[in-house]
């Protein structure tokens, strides 16, 4: 035992004395130290850089050592503030990356390259974080054959977004080292995210970090205004030439935080896959929050905008899931907030053309009406600024209200959005919507609100639906509650009933011309007028046998209905005519005929003696119409 202590005692010994004596240090140290020039100005010494290089080539396993040493002697020169010798360092070691980058010792060399750049950032020194960046990115850019199980790049990741957050005195060096910190981002977003064996970047821990510094960088006033200076260059301590008073390049503009921040977030939300997206969209979501962004929206909107043109098409519905998720979160919410979100809600849902929905159709227009109703809600239990002195006005609330703003963007929300489903699915959401009108009103504000705010949504998702076969369309599950709908007692609702009705019979283009005769018009303009009419074909020949009958007696009953105005008459006059022109078999000439005639019988026998004023003028326009029906009916035969 003492024999073998006095032996380890003289290796000890041997090592100290030849660690004194440079001819008898490894081969490796005396090569890394040869590199170094006398004075730091000289620079790298490039034919000793390129033997430590066929060095290192030759003898893999020498790397790791050679890239232990390289960060010593950087900290060592970091410690005594000898910033042109730890240049050396860095690029030295930048140089080892690029040549030896299929080494079978590359692992254990960049755990010495990446501790390098870990203690260059912790200096709080801008030129040596630039320097840093610079050499991260660039090993960021390599792509590796064999992937490391156990490297993190957490101290990254917070290093880079403090950066993105930087706050130093002199507007130019904050530019630059917030553009740095997002160009470091990129680098570990490049590095990680395509890779599922790397580390996971898509952590919650990461994205909370990396979202909201590139969004803060979009958004920084500073960063955007004076783009027509260039900045100087920490690295080399110099500026612009003239004063830096010159106008800088596009080249240069592409470098402000500004412009990187969305580059890096559009590439983020490309890499994104199916599980990983709600990753960047809550981060982004709960940032407006925080900043109270949404009031007003345009920022919000330029950002989703830009993530729904990246994202991969097959997944631009959980973009549209989530913002309305979050439009649940903020139900309660003041109007101002969910008109911000809704208007972001309708500027994605464009974008979504041609994509696919998914799976969640009825999902998502479930949770616009419902929004829809919780507004009118609040609408019937605070009145408009004005008083209402009719039932007219309770149904159209004062211009410029909140609510009805709010209500309107929710309605043309679903007409875009349908208007990029498939035809069978938009009748399916004809169906479901006109499910979730109330027939009766029991709370007489409340429902007749409602009854109008849905029936707006309907005909605006109707006028996105081009009809084919009647038959299609006007099934018994849409048209039966269709019909009831046209004799409630709201006459603004039965108005926009009898317009959904124009929408979805009117195949030939024929109802822009029926609205040049609203009113009494002579017999003479309705000869001239000019008309598209097929025959009628067997499918509609069946539709009308089986619904011919029901449509009939509803315009009978409508025109009976109480509080009529002239838009009312005209609507009902429209879909006799149409009815008419698109399906002008001989049963539809007949029940025409009968219906004029009905109306006609009902007016002579009328007591108009115990009518009130305005059901005679109501009985006097309906006169009218029915000899308008009655010419139209000839003029056809």
């Amino acid at each position: 035992m003492n024999i073998e202590s006095d032996q380890t005692a003289m290796v000890r010994v041997n090592y100290y004395f030849c660690g004194c004596c440079a001819t008898c240090q490894p081969r490796y140290r005396r090569l890394v130290d040869s590199i170094y020039p006398s004075t730091a100005e000289n620079g790298l010494v490039k034919s000793n850089m390129q033997k430590l290089t066929f060095y290192a080539i030759s003898h893999p396993e020498k790397l790791d050592r050679i890239g232990g040493y390289l960060a010593h002697c950087l900290g060592r020169d970091i410690y005594r503030q000898r910033i042109g010798y730890v240049k050396v360092a860095v690029e030295a070691m930048s140089q080892l990356l690029f040549a030896c980058h299929g080494s079978p010792s590359l692992n254990l060399y960049v755990e010495s390259y990446l501790k390098m750049v870990h203690r260059l950032l912790e200096t709080q020194l801008p030129a040596l974080e630039l320097l840093a960046t610079e050499s991260f990115v660039s090993f960021c850019n390599i792509e590796e054959d064999a992937p490391s199980y156990y490297r993190r790049y957490d101290f990254f990741i917070s290093k880079f977004s403090a950066l993105c957050h930087s706050n130093a005195a002199d507007l130019k060096c904050r530019r630059q080292l917030r553009s740095a910190g997002i160009r470091g981002l990129r680098g570990v977003v490049r590095k990680t995210a395509s890779d599922d064996l790397q580390a996971n970047i898509w952590d919650r821990q990461h994205m909370d970090k990396i979202v909201p510094s590139l969004l803060y960088n979009m958004h920084d006033v500073d960063m955007v205004d004076d783009p027509s200076k260039k900045a100087p260059d920490l690295l080399t301590n110099e500026g612009t030439s003239g004063g830096g008073n010159e106008p800088a390049s596009q080249e240069d503009l592409e470098e402000t935080p500004c412009y990187l921040a969305d580059s890096c977030l559009r590439e983020l939300m490309g890499k994104a896959s199916f599980g990983n997206i709600k990753y960047v969209i809550q981060p982004t979501l709960n940032h407006f929050d925080y900043h109270e962004m949404w009031t007003p929206p345009s920022f919000a909107v330029n950002c989703f905008e830009a993530l729904m043109y990246s994202v991969q098409a097959q997944y631009s519905y959980l973009v549209i899931q989530a913002v309305i998720g979050h439009l649940d979160k903020h139900s309660n919410d003041a109007a101002e907030v969910r008109t911000g979100i809704a208007t972001v809600l309708s500027r994605i849902v464009v974008i979504a053309a041609n994509a696919s929905i998914g799976p969640s159709l009825l999902e998502i227009f479930n949770s616009m009406l419902r929004h829809l109703r919780q507004s009118v809600d609040f609408q019937s239990h605070h009145p408009t600024r004005r008083t209402a002195k009719s039932e007219e006005e309770l149904v159209e609330p004062a211009p410029g209200d909140k609510e009805r703003a709010y209500q309107d963007l929710l309605i043309n929300t679903m007409g875009s959005f349908a208007n990029n489903l498939p035809d069978y699915q938009k009748v399916e959401i004809m169906v479901f919507i006109i499910s979730k009108v109330p027939l009766e009103t029991s709370d007489r504000l409340a429902d007749t609100f409602l009854q109008h705010v849905l029936t707006r949504t309907l005909l605006q998702v109707a006028t996105k639906y081009k009809t084919g076969h009647l038959a299609t369309v006007l099934t018994s599950t849409f048209l039966e509650p269709l019909l009831k709908l046209a004799l409630v007692d709201d006459s603004g609702v039965r108005l926009l009933v009898q317009r959904i009705l124009h929408t979805l019979l009117d195949r030939h283009g024929n109802l822009e011309t029926l609205h040049q005769f609203a009113g009494v018009v002579p017999l003479a303009a309705l000869k001239k007028a000019q008309f598209n009419v097929e025959k009628c074909t067997r499918g509609d020949a069946t539709f009308v046998q089986r619904c011919g009958r029901s449509l009939i007696s509803m315009l009978y009953k409508a025109a009976l209905m109480k509080h009529n105005t002239a838009q009312n008459f005209d609507a009902i006059f429209f879909t006799m005519v149409l009815l008419f022109l698109e399906v002008g078999c001989e049963m539809v000439v007949v029940d025409l005929f009968r219906l004029v005639l009905a109306w006609q019988d009902l007016l002579m026998t009328v007591d108009v003696g115990h009518q009130d004023d305005d059901d005679d003028a109501n009985d006097v326009l309906c006169n009218d119409h029915c000899f308008e029906g009655q010419k139209v009916v000839i003029i056809g035969i």
